[in-house]
């Protein structure tokens, strides 16, 4: 499994772990997943996004909870590309 993936499955268990124990406790609450997906990408040499052969996957999550006393909101993407920096 590689880190990305890695990294993406622990925050989205974090999330979980973060709703699993805040449900009693809020006033209301808010989670949105979303998969995106484009043939029309291209490379950004300045933020260090898209992708050589423009097909682009995203896939977003995002929570938000409010409280009496503040709110809690978290938000995690995922970017699946080819580069050709990664297949060398």
């Amino acid at each position: 499994m590689s880190t990305r993936h890695h990294s993406a499955r622990t925050a989205l268990a974090l999330l979980c772990l973060v709703n699993a124990v805040t449900a009693a406790a809020t006033e209301f609450q808010l989670a949105n997943l979303n998969a995106l997906y484009t043939t029309r990408s291209k490379a950004d040499p300045v933020l260090g996004t898209g992708t050589d052969d423009e097909h682009l996957k995203t896939y977003q999550f995002e929570y938000f909870a409010g409280f009496k006393y503040g709110d809690l909101y978290g938000s995690t993407d995922l970017i699946v590309c080819q580069s050709a920096e990664l297949s060398q």
